[in-house]
């Protein structure tokens, strides 16, 4: 017998130490609209719906706030900061036993790869946060690149950092050749040229109201046949 493990979105992030989006304390209830790189009209519609962050039709209008909320995030990423937790190990012990037949989840961190799963079982239903895209000419940046350019381009909004800038680079990350990793135009709150020209890259991640990756579809009839394990969570 072979399993299909399902992973929702909302188990495993938080005991793994990624801080949580959802709930009394989460990041969504937690996000004050005024600290954005965002025009005023943007920073209304945030107040009313946090979760428009990180949306597919603000990012292609203006991707620095998904950049500055997401930066705590892909930097603890990048410096092993967000770690495998025993459900992730044990999904991975299944894997070295045989008995795993293919994981489908909805976290974005790549913790199922870290803890030792091939990353052909693995289908990231939302895509992932450990590479970006540039949507010009299609070259891809791993984890390490793309955090490295968040942490010199993108204000830390928590202020934890006293390293970060003061604010947010218009139109930037920049990449080695002058792409960047947010698509789209856009105008800073401090009124910063709209950005044409450059390439303009993507995260690996599905944005709400961006077509899910290829890659988060069923992969051989091994999926269809295993049996699946499942949790569901409100």
């Amino acid at each position: 017998m072979s399993w299909l493990i399902s992973s929702p979105l909302s188990s495993g992030p938080c005991s793994s130490g990624i801080p949580s989006y959802r709930g009394a304390a989460g990041l969504w209830t937690r996000l004050r609209p005024e600290m954005l790189s965002a025009t005023p009209a943007q920073r209304a519609r945030i107040a009313r719906d946090p979760e428009w962050v990180a949306s597919a039709e603000l990012f292609r209008e203006n991707p620095v706030p998904f950049f500055e909320v997401k930066r705590e995030f892909v930097l603890g990423l990048a410096r092993r900061r967000w770690l495998p937790t025993a459900a992730h190990h044990v999904v991975a012990l299944l894997h070295r036993h045989g008995l795993l037949s293919h994981v489908l989840t909805q976290n974005i961190d790549g913790l199922h790869q870290e803890s030792g799963v091939p990353s052909d079982l693995v289908t990231e239903v939302h895509g992932t946060t450990r590479s970006a895209r540039c949507d010009g000419c299609g070259r891809r940046l791993a984890l390490e690149e793309y955090a490295a350019l968040a942490e010199a381009h993108v204000r830390d909004l928590g202020g934890a950092d006293p390293g970060a800038p003061a604010r947010s680079s218009d139109g930037v990350p920049q990449g080695p050749a002058g792409g960047r990793l947010a698509g789209g135009g856009g105008h800073h709150a401090a009124g910063g040229p709209r950005r044409h020209g450059a390439h303009g890259g993507v995260p690996g991640v599905c944005a709400a109201g961006r077509q899910r990756p290829a890659g988060g579809r069923e992969r051989g009839p091994g999926v269809r046949r295993a049996r699946l394990s499942a949790r569901h969570h409100g």
